[in-house]
Parts: structure tokens; C-alpha cells; sequence
């Protein structure tokens, strides 16, 4: 009678969730490769050139990825001793002063007038207001007369 509930469990057929899926009976995805060069010419994609081995063959991509995720898996002392310095160069900083956008900005501006006094004969004037029209001639406070 102990072996009776092994043998009913043993005939039983698995629950729907512990059966094998589609996945896991098909091969391999077979244009991982492909898919990995193309990729490589994608804008966008984190997957680059470099990714890619300088010799292409049958299944070299696929190799040359299992291999970079083996080596990232290895520790960080077998790799080599990280240096800070070697991962980005060194420079001197040089503090610029805090009203420099303000004085390129004027500089910017007295170029523009003096540009515009050399080609354009003295300060801009609206059309029209060179000369005063008749109508104009009248209660203006300078005096000044079309008729004169």
C-alpha cells in the first residue's frame, strides 16, 4: 500500500504548465548572426562594430558574443587591475569668468552696429522718415516745413 500513491502519481499526466512549450522544442534561433550584423549598422542599437569579429565565418558572431559574455563574467582582479586613470584622460581645469556670455554678447552687439554704421550710413530709420511728409509738416516741434 506505500507504493500505491508513487505509481498513481507516475501515471498521472503533468499539469499543463509543467509541459514542454514550443520554445524549448524548437532549435536554436538560426539568424541570431544576421540579425547581430545588421543590428551593427543600426543607428540607435547598442550593438556595434566593434561587437562584430574582423573575420566573419559560420558561426563566428555567435562565438565572438559567447565569448564577451564569458569574459564578463569573469572577476574584476582576473581582468587586471583597474586604473582610474587609464579610463579617462586628465586636463586641467580652467575656470572662465562668470560674465563671459555677457561680454561675448556685447561684443556680438558693437560688431552688428559698427557694421551697420560702415555699410549702412548712420543709425536705421523706419521708411518714410527720412523726409517729413505734408502732412507732417504741421505742429511738429522742431519747425521744420515741406513748403520752406
Amino acid at each position: 500500500m506505500a507504493d500505491e500513491p508513487s505509481s498513481r502519481a507516475a501515471s498521472a499526466p503533468a499539469p499543463h504548465y509543467a509541459l514542454p512549450s514550443l520554445c524549448a522544442e524548437l532549435p536554436e534561433y538560426t539568424n541570431a548572426e544576421a540579425d547581430a550584423i545588421a543590428q551593427a549598422f543600426r543607428s540607435g542599437n547598442f550593438c556595434s562594430l566593434k561587437d562584430i569579429p574582423n573575420r566573419l565565418g559560420c558561426g563566428s558572431v555567435a562565438r565572438h558574443r559567447f565569448r564577451k559574455v564569458l569574459k564578463s563574467r569573469e572577476p574584476v582582479a582576473a581582468c587586471g587591475s583597474y586604473s582610474r586613470r587609464s579610463a579617462f584622460s586628465e586636463f586641467e581645469y580652467i575656470p572662465s569668468p562668470y560674465s563671459m556670455a555677457e561680454s561675448i554678447r556685447r561684443q556680438e552687439r558693437l560688431h552688428h552696429e559698427s557694421q551697420a554704421e560702415r555699410f549702412g550710413g548712420g543709425a536705421w530709420r523706419a521708411a518714410g522718415s527720412a523726409c517729413p511728409l505734408r502732412h507732417e509738416a504741421f505742429g511738429r516741434a522742431d519747425g521744420f516745413s515741406v513748403y520752406q
